[in-house]
């Protein structure tokens, strides 16, 4: 009965010792467990500090990409993405290189951060040729070059001094896949290294840099896209107002040519009236000087018939008188009537197209023989003319198919002009002057050159506007009929399509510079045969 009493007692204390395991292995897993969560809970905290950090950078960054927008300005976006490497990922220095069309080079286009006078005007001379080993893995595909405090590559090492740096990254900024057009480079120097983000191979400021310089080529990409634009919305304008202009002035020379061609067919529809009505007048006008000059012969036969007749003193007076003053008059109007006859000589010259057969005629001899001509007839109608002939003639003038007695009629008007011109500044300033006139030629290839120039009182501008009008002229009544530059103007512009132009200065000079095609324009050579 002994035994049997024991057992129970044995089987409950070996219940206990399994209770206080099951309790501790309870109690070890709690523990893991409690660890375990503590642990997940600081990777959930990690995780939400990672994640926190990489919204706070997405925020700023679209914040910058705000303000990129806001500007199409190349140098406010550098800027601003210069001053985001600084503040916002906490480096020390920032650079950013252009690669300059004209030359395998970089060069400094924005330098920002904490750098003192000198090294800033050093640093800004940088040129970085595209060559550099350094740059090497940029062209070979790399996304970035790296610099860390404990490189010992000599090709890396060597790019700390120029850029004042001792830990930088370089990334490719705009262009084409290995042939970028900017560089990127942030960083520190050693002294400021542990106080800035440090340059390191991965980490949340390289993928920040990665974003800034996808953002900011957007950006670069639009503010030069927006200026391709600009400039070719410049340059239509700029087209449009040239091609406005061009119509204005086409427009204008429309007009003109308009009213030339009216003034031409009232002048044509003018010299045909003008020629039918100088014909008629001629004739009476014929009368009218020759019984005008004969009236004045037979007041003077009158006069010697008269004398022996037996007339008083007062009668006899008084018949000289009347004789005398009708013999004035006579004279009157013979002097008129030629002046008449003159002006209708001019008229029908002005009216005609043109007379007399194109033919090759030698350019110095003309105007030689034009200038002799216009001299000897000046001497003969003005006792003591006296004027000095200078001769300026090109040998290579040669020959040019004209209508030559036209030319002549043309060469003949501008040197009376000019003896004109000249005589009557002589008048003025008395002995002090000397008047001159000169015959000059010249070969232009395809066209002759004759200028024919006076020392004179010159052409004030109003009267230079309309000298080539017809009947304008500055001349005392009875010197001039104000026909003979329009006439030239016809026979130079018009019969042989030349040129006919004036220089002058007041007190000066006056030349006119004619300018005359070798042959006959088309149409031209037998419109006036």
């Amino acid at each position: 009965m002994s035994s049997t009493a024991i057992t129970p007692a044995s089987h409950g204390k070996t219940g206990s010792v399994s209770e206080i395991d099951r309790l501790r292995i309870e109690n070890q897993r709690l523990s893991d467990e409690v660890k375990r969560l503590v642990t997940t809970e600081v990777q959930l905290y990690e995780v939400q500090e990672h994640l926190d950090g990489q919204m706070s950078a997405y925020r700023q960054l679209y914040e910058l990409g705000k303000k990129f927008n806001s500007t199409v300005d190349l140098t406010t976006i550098l800027q601003l993405a210069a001053q985001f490497v600084l503040y916002e990922l906490n480096f020390e220095r920032c650079l950013f290189l252009l690669k300059q069309s004209d030359a395998n080079i970089f060069s400094i286009e924005t330098i920002d951060g904490y750098y003192d006078d000198a090294e800033s005007t050093s640093i800004a001379k940088l040129i970085l040729p595209t060559a550099s080993l350094a740059l090497a893995p940029l062209y070979a595909g790399v996304d970035r070059v790296l610099c860390l405090p404990d490189c010992r590559r000599s090709e890396l090492t060597s790019l700390r001094r120029l850029i004042g740096m001792d830990e930088y990254v370089v990334l490719p900024l705009g262009g084409e896949p290995k042939n970028p057009i900017r560089l990127l480079v942030a960083g520190n120097t050693a002294g400021q290294a542990p106080y800035q983000c440090r340059v390191v191979q991965d980490g949340e400021a390289l993928l920040g840099l990665a974003n800034l310089v996808s953002q900011t080529s957007t950006a670069i990409n639009n503010a030069s896209f927006y200026q391709a634009l600009e400039w070719e919305r410049e340059s239509l304008e700029e087209k449009v107002r040239e091609r406005t202009r061009e119509l204005s002035r086409s427009l204008d020379e429309l007009r003109t040519a308009q009213d030339r061609l009216i003034q031409t067919e009232k002048l044509a529809s003018l010299g045909q009236l003008t020629a039918g009505i100088a014909h008629e007048i001629k004739n009476p006008l014929n009368f009218i000087n020759n019984f005008s000059a004969l009236s004045a012969e037979l007041v003077d036969e009158l006069g010697e018939v008269l004398k022996p007749a037996p007339l008083n003193d007062l009668m006899r007076q008084e018949t000289d008188e009347i004789a005398k003053l009708l013999k004035g008059n006579l004279e009157k109007v013979v002097q008129h009537g030629k002046r008449a006859d003159s002006i209708v000589r001019n008229m029908l010259m002005h009216s005609r197209d043109g007379s007399g057969e194109r033919r090759a005629v030698d350019i110095n001899t003309l105007v030689g023989e034009s200038l002799n001509l216009a001299y000897h007839g000046a001497r003969v109608e003005k006792q003591g003319f006296q004027i000095r002939l200078e001769k300026d003639f090109d040998p290579a003038a040669g020959e040019a198919e004209l209508l030559s007695q036209e030319i002549t009629r043309v060469l003949l008007n501008l040197i009376s002009n000019g003896f004109y011109a000249a005589m009557k500044r002589k008048a003025e300033d008395g002995v002090a002057y000397e008047p001159a006139i000169t015959a000059a030629t010249r070969s232009l290839g395809d066209s002759v050159e004759i200028r024919i120039r006076d020392n004179g009182a010159g052409i004030p501008p109003e009267v230079r506007e309309k000298m080539f009008n017809p009947f304008f002229t500055t001349k005392p009544p009875g010197e001039g009929t104000g026909l003979g530059l329009s006439l030239s103007f016809d026979i130079v512009v018009k019969q042989h399509a030349g040129l006919i132009e004036v220089d002058t200065q007041l007190g000066k000079f006056t030349e006119f510079r004619v300018v005359l095609p070798r042959s006959a324009p088309a149409g031209k050579a037998e419109a006036h045969t």
